[in-house]
């Protein structure tokens, strides 16, 4: 489990910043080596168009955050609402992942 970020800001213009192939190229080398790493499983957390895109990109689940640019990029995107879940924040879906995981503990 991890968290990525880009570390740069929007005018140093790096290539790991989204959505340049950087993302992808960073994770794919640092995780090439566990084959236990279940992209489908994994999940990608924003709140623009650029996190929607590298989910699809990476094949991970698409979480869509109502904070910052999430209600302007749920509105753009509803057509496509049922390629990504939607919650008020990022303590909200971890919520949600905590419950579940105890859930499926007990299944």
């Amino acid at each position: 489990a991890g968290i990525f970020a880009c570390p740069h800001t929007p005018q140093e213009k790096c290539t790991c910043r989204k959505p340049m192939g950087g993302v992808k190229a960073y994770l794919e080398e640092a995780f090439k080596n566990s084959p236990e790493i279940d992209w489908e499983a994994s999940y990608v957390i924003g709140d623009r168009d650029v996190d929607l895109g590298l989910a699809q990109e990476l094949n991970c689940q698409s979480i869509l955050v109502l904070t910052g640019y999430g209600p302007s990029t749920q509105k753009e995107f509803e057509h496509l609402s049922h390629t990504f879940q939607v919650f008020p924040n990022v303590l909200e879906f971890a919520r949600r992942m905590k419950k579940y995981e105890s859930i499926s503990k007990c299944v």
